[in-house]
């Protein structure tokens, strides 16, 4: 009996322990980190996370109207996940050039509206084997960080 109880709550605290979004972060990190074309998202609402998910995946995808041989600024998605019980969301998307650096118009876009799909939100570009935030949101990934991100299995 005694095994049995063991048992079940073995398997109920690691199911507590996962999470999708924590357990993508971290399995993508360093492979989509090492590339020069990738904006992550993450995010955290006290709302319906599938909405915000669907709501910010379309601002990442607005056009650039200044664009000549792509109309997007984030042509694809890479992968993404939500976690409802955390209220968590996270979305990788391929910037439309290699190494492009300016992305202000891009950036006056996200900051002007993503705080309308969701409580918390940063972007991260990829950079050196990992995702680096942009300066204003500095705060607002160290928060996600501690709300979305379970520390790395070993």
């Amino acid at each position: 009996m005694k095994r049995i109880i063991f048992s079940i709550l073995m398997c109920t605290s690691v199911h507590v322990l996962a999470s999708p979004v924590s357990d993508l972060f971290w399995a993508k990190k360093s492979t989509y980190g090492k590339r020069n074309d990738v904006a992550m998202v993450m995010f955290y609402t006290s709302g319906n996370v599938h909405s915000a998910m669907g709501n910010l995946k379309q601002l990442m995808h607005t056009r650039d109207k200044g664009a000549f041989s792509n109309p997007y600024w984030i042509i694809n998605f890479f992968a993404e996940a939500v976690d409802p019980k955390t209220g968590c969301g996270v979305v990788f998307g391929e910037w439309y050039t290699n190494n492009f650096s300016y992305r202000g118009t891009w950036e006056k876009i996200m900051d002007k509206n993503m705080g309308n799909y969701a409580d918390t939100v940063a972007y991260f570009y990829s950079h050196n084997d990992g995702f680096v935030p942009t300066t204003d949101h500095q705060s607002h990934s160290n928060a996600l960080e501690k709300i979305c991100i379970k520390p790395k299995k070993k």
